[in-house]
Protein backbone atom coordinates (compact mmCIF):
# COMPACT_ATOMS: atom_id res chain seq x y z
CA UNK A 1 0.00 0.00 0.00
CA UNK A 2 2.75 2.40 0.90
CA UNK A 3 4.90 1.59 -2.35
CA UNK A 4 1.61 1.90 -4.68
CA UNK A 5 0.89 5.24 -2.79
CA UNK A 6 4.52 6.85 -3.54
CA UNK A 7 4.51 5.66 -6.87
CA UNK A 8 0.95 7.16 -6.94
CA UNK A 9 2.31 10.68 -5.84
CA UNK A 10 5.62 10.36 -8.08
CA UNK A 11 3.72 9.49 -11.17
CA UNK A 12 1.40 12.70 -10.71
CA UNK A 13 4.64 15.02 -10.21
CA UNK A 14 6.25 13.82 -13.04
CA UNK A 15 2.94 13.85 -15.47
CA UNK A 16 2.65 17.94 -15.32
CA UNK A 17 5.25 20.16 -15.61
CA UNK A 18 5.30 24.13 -15.99
CA UNK A 19 7.95 26.82 -16.70
CA UNK A 20 5.81 29.40 -14.73
CA UNK A 21 6.55 32.79 -16.46
CA UNK A 22 10.26 33.37 -17.53
CA UNK A 23 11.45 36.85 -18.63
CA UNK A 24 13.03 36.15 -21.76
CA UNK A 25 14.16 39.85 -23.08
CA UNK A 26 13.23 43.55 -22.12
CA UNK A 27 9.33 43.37 -21.31
CA UNK A 28 9.35 39.97 -23.45
CA UNK A 29 8.35 36.89 -21.47
CA UNK A 30 7.65 32.87 -22.26
CA UNK A 31 5.25 30.21 -20.18
CA UNK A 32 5.42 26.91 -21.30
CA UNK A 33 3.25 23.52 -19.60
CA UNK A 34 3.07 20.22 -20.47
CA UNK A 35 0.67 17.10 -18.82
CA UNK A 36 -0.53 13.93 -19.07
CA UNK A 37 -3.77 13.05 -19.69
CA UNK A 38 -6.45 14.04 -22.31
CA UNK A 39 -6.44 17.79 -22.10
CA UNK A 40 -5.61 19.15 -25.62
CA UNK A 41 -3.29 21.54 -25.99
CA UNK A 42 -5.69 24.42 -27.21
CA UNK A 43 -7.01 23.90 -23.62
CA UNK A 44 -3.58 24.58 -22.24
CA UNK A 45 -3.30 27.48 -24.54
CA UNK A 46 -6.00 28.83 -23.34
CA UNK A 47 -4.90 28.56 -19.35
CA UNK A 48 -1.81 30.32 -20.40
CA UNK A 49 -2.96 32.80 -21.59
CA UNK A 50 -5.40 33.71 -18.68
CA UNK A 51 -2.47 33.46 -16.43
CA UNK A 52 -0.29 35.81 -18.87
CA UNK A 53 -3.38 37.99 -19.01
CA UNK A 54 -3.72 37.78 -15.06
CA UNK A 55 0.20 38.49 -14.66
CA UNK A 56 -0.22 41.77 -16.89
CA UNK A 57 -2.64 43.28 -15.50
CA UNK A 58 -0.98 42.98 -11.88
CA UNK A 59 1.34 45.73 -13.77
CA UNK A 60 -1.47 47.63 -14.79
CA UNK A 61 -0.92 46.55 -18.26
CA UNK A 62 -2.48 44.23 -20.99
CA UNK A 63 -1.55 41.37 -22.70
CA UNK A 64 0.10 40.93 -26.69
CA UNK A 65 0.79 37.84 -27.51
CA UNK A 66 3.60 37.23 -29.71
CA UNK A 67 3.64 33.78 -30.71
CA UNK A 68 1.60 30.59 -29.36
CA UNK A 69 2.62 26.52 -30.12
CA UNK A 70 1.36 23.62 -29.15
CA UNK A 71 0.74 19.98 -29.41
CA UNK A 72 -1.96 17.11 -28.80
CA UNK A 73 -2.15 13.78 -27.42
CA UNK A 74 0.34 11.67 -29.68
CA UNK A 75 2.01 8.55 -29.00
CA UNK A 76 5.26 9.31 -27.06
CA UNK A 77 3.92 12.53 -26.68
CA UNK A 78 1.94 14.74 -23.70
CA UNK A 79 -0.31 17.55 -24.43
CA UNK A 80 1.68 20.66 -24.37
CA UNK A 81 1.57 24.01 -25.20
CA UNK A 82 3.89 27.67 -24.89
CA UNK A 83 2.83 31.22 -25.05
CA UNK A 84 5.42 34.04 -26.09
CA UNK A 85 4.04 37.51 -24.71
CA UNK A 86 4.96 41.21 -23.97
CA UNK A 87 3.32 43.43 -21.17
CA UNK A 88 1.73 46.61 -23.40
CA UNK A 89 0.34 49.91 -22.29
CA UNK A 90 -3.55 49.62 -22.10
Amino acid sequence: MKTTTIFAVALTLIGCASSGIVQTGPNAYMVAKSEWGFVSGAVHNARLIQDTSDFCSAKGMQISVTSINSNDVQLGKTPAAGVHFQCVSK
